[in-house]
């Protein structure tokens, strides 16, 4: 997609993040096209995922990390999942990617998989609404909470 759009990248990785796949995307991705990019294996310990996650127009996130799909998604940009080769997921993630992919939340890639920016923009466009308000709004009226309108005029 980076040469289809000439996008810039704002890339992160984590202490979880092995030193090779560090070492893989160095030298795979071009370097002029990096706006920023926090190198965790190197100590570079930046708070960047929030600034990156609203700074983007679209993004690509590990499987690996459930808590990274679910930020992603709540970004409302199109999101790319990719699959570390060789990974056995919990039963539980593997599910809810598949749901998220079905759902068009998501488009999933395996590495070395291509998907065109047009593709990745037209299926994959994140958590639908405001998820987190419809969340709430749920829990309270489950537990007789007044609804917003009706707490305005107590």
């Amino acid at each position: 997609a980076t040469r289809e759009t000439r996008a810039r990248l704002l890339l992160t990785t984590s202490r979880r993040t092995p030193k090779g796949l560090e070492e893989t995307l160095r030298r795979d991705l071009p370097k002029d096209r990096f706006a920023d990019a926090c190198w965790a294996g190197d100590g570079d310990s930046r708070r960047v995922v929030a600034a990156y996650l609203h700074g983007a127009s679209a993004i690509v996130v590990g499987e690996d990390s459930m808590s990274m799909i679910h930020e992603s998604l709540a970004s409302h940009r199109p999101v790319v999942s990719i699959r570390p080769q060789g990974s056995s997921p919990p039963d539980y993630y593997l599910s809810y990617v598949r749901h998220a992919e079905h759902e068009g939340w998501l488009a999933r890639l395996s590495l070395g998989d291509t998907l065109a920016w047009s593709e990745i923009s037209r299926h994959a466009r994140g958590y639908p609404g405001d998820v987190a308000a419809e969340a709430a709004a749920a829990v309270g009226e489950r537990l007789g909470w007044p609804s917003t309108h009706q707490a305005d005029n107590l």
